[in-house]
């Protein structure tokens, strides 16, 4: 049977759910427009991510497909194969004994981030195929590749040899991602699903979330790049809200409203790296230190790791 709800004023009618875990999230898709961005339309948003977890197998852990959604909600990405923003992926989980959805950032996912806020002039993320020639150097005007490709080219994971991604900002900066074969396989056998089905369009991924963590980093992108290296890395992905999946009716508006955030999760390795790098190196700290707090991505460190940037000050 068919469930009536109300979104954003808006009512909705919902699929019949088909695993314990849409189950669970139905009661709770009331609560996930107020985590979305304002320019996302909430219900399209719902209904996306109803029709996604739905597809999911029925032995999905539950907890798990309500943490994809509302992470999905703070990140802001619609999921599902139409856009190829983002995919709510099935991986088994040797230590946990089970199935559990993950949240996996296409690269237009990536792209859609960064083109929102205007930072991008244009992207370009391509695969190099067997018996084309690829050239990469540097010169005065920074980083350059020559690629000729063929006509005719034959699209299949056999022939790639690489991928990689050239970018243009609108203020005139440019930079080139390249990842070799070697490490593309690398991830291939790691992380199955979504590579063996769609290995194209995962390499050219690859190449533009490296270089995603050279553009503009707002809080959306660093949480997308945050989940999607963990999803790699085959770590867990920790919600990002309060929002505890318990069988618990959905609270009332005036808890809604009251609904805090929830303690923020540390920033990848590699954003936190940079700020470190960046401080070690700077001829001026202050000035540096005073740049760091205009830094969206600032604002996701824990109070531990701005400690320990604060400590380099007097290093």
């Amino acid at each position: 049977m068919n469930e009536m709800i109300i979104v954003a004023g808006e009512k909705l009618q919902l699929p019949p759910a088909r695993n314990e875990g849409a189950k669970r999230l139905f009661s709770r898709l009331e609560r996930l427009p107020q985590w979305l961005p304002s320019e996302i339309a909430a219900t399209r948003f719902v209904t996306a991510v109803a029709t996604e977890v739905n597809r999911l197998p029925t032995d999905t852990d539950p907890n798990s497909i309500v943490e994809c959604a509302f992470n999905l909600a703070v990140i802001g990405l619609l999921p599902g194969p139409q856009l190829g923003h983002a995919h709510m992926v099935p991986f088994r989980d040797k230590k946990r004994n089970g199935l559990f959805a993950t949240l996996v950032i296409g690269y237009r996912g990536f792209l859609d981030l960064s083109f929102g806020v205007g930072f991008l002039k244009d992207c370009q993320p391509e695969v190099i195929l067997r018996g084309e020639e690829f050239e990469r150097w540097n010169d005065a005007g920074g980083a350059q590749v020559k690629h000729l490709m063929h006509i005719d080219r034959e699209l299949t994971w056999d022939n790639v040899v690489g991928a990689y991604c050239i970018w243009h900002a609108t203020t005139g900066g440019h930079g080139i991602e390249v990842v070799g074969r070697k490490e593309l396989e690398g991830l291939k056998k790691a992380k199955g699903n979504v590579w063996h089905s769609e290995p194209i369009a995962m390499a050219k991924k690859t190449a533009v979330r490296r270089a995603a963590k050279l553009w503009k980093i707002t809080g959306r992108m660093a949480n997308a790049v945050y989940l999607d290296e963990m999803a790699e890395r085959d770590e867990p992905q920790p919600l990002l809200i309060d929002v505890e999946p318990t069988d618990e009716p959905p609270p009332s508006l005036a808890e809604f409203e009251t609904t805090g955030a929830a303690e923020k999760p540390a920033v990848s390795p590699e954003l936190l790296a940079g700020f470190r790098q960046k401080l070690m190196t700077a001829k001026d700290k202050q000035e540096t230190w005073a740049e760091f707090q205009d830094d969206p991505a600032w604002e996701l460190l824990t109070e531990a790791q701005a400690a320990e940037l604060r400590g380099l000050m007097g290093a």
